[in-house]
């Protein structure tokens, strides 16, 4: 995953948040929303890394999947494993919106990959 990207959204959904919170700007909902973006957003970048092994082996062989740092195995694991936490963080957050959409950022991020 690509620490930057998953905190680069973390912090756009904080302002997102900020701006339209009509309340308390702090709540476990901000935090749950917050463990949500993260994960979906990693597992994206783990998913992406995972299909685009073979150019990277040529490409950025540094990265930790083609320099074998990470076998394809434990980068898939990993990436189903936070796929399920990110909806399961987005159910604690109450809002069907929030869930479907949870759930529906799936799928294009995988057919990027």
């Amino acid at each position: 995953m690509r620490i930057t990207n998953c905190l680069i959204i973390a912090v756009a959904t904080v302002t997102r948040y900020v701006v339209s919170c009509s309340g308390d700007v702090f709540s476990y909902q901000l935090l749950y929303l917050l463990a949500s973006v993260f994960l979906i957003s990693a597992a994206g970048n783990i998913i992406n890394d995972y299909y685009d092994y073979g150019i990277d082996l040529i490409n950025k062989p540094y990265r930790p999947l083609p320099s074998g740092e990470i076998s394809l195995r434990t980068a898939r694991i990993v990436a189903v494993v936070f796929f399920m936490l990110r909806v399961l963080a987005s159910m604690f957050t109450y809002n069907i919106y929030c869930i479907l959409t949870s759930i529906l950022a799936s799928v294009p991020l995988y057919l990027y990959a």
